[in-house]
């Protein structure tokens, strides 16, 4: 899938970053990062990051929407640090996982703690 001219945003309509170009290759992952240096020294054997966003994803909530090029929303995910959302995830270097990777939902119940610290990026969760 080409990524060209997708656009992320949280929940402020003013954070907005737009990817100048890149593919999800068929049943692969990309990793979009806030800081790809940060990223790279954190996880030196990691993916390369497709690119970067300019503003933060709060630790304790906060929306992640991604638009495709034409601005139609594809996903969104208003996610908490407080149950009903795993609670582990919440600063200590867990992240939120999908249970089922194939089943996306933006229901706190289909979201796990990821079993790595810092979660598993550029590849399925384990």
């Amino acid at each position: 899938m080409d990524l060209t001219g997708w656009i992320v945003r949280d929940a402020t309509d003013s954070n907005v970053s737009v990817l100048s170009g890149g593919v999800i290759p068929p049943g692969g992952y990309v990793v979009f990062c806030q800081d790809s240096l940060r990223f790279q020294r954190a996880f030196p054997a990691g993916p390369t990051p497709l690119g970067e966003f300019s503003f933060g994803l709060g630790n304790g909530g906060d929306t992640l929407r991604i638009h495709a090029a034409d601005g139609a929303l594809v996903l969104s995910l208003a996610y908490d640090d407080t149950a009903p959302w795993p609670v582990d995830a919440d600063g200590g270097g867990a992240t939120l996982a999908l249970k089922s990777v194939g089943a996306y939902s933006d229901q706190p119940t289909a979201w796990k703690t990821s079993s790595r610290l810092g979660g598993s990026p550029g590849a399925a969760n384990p």
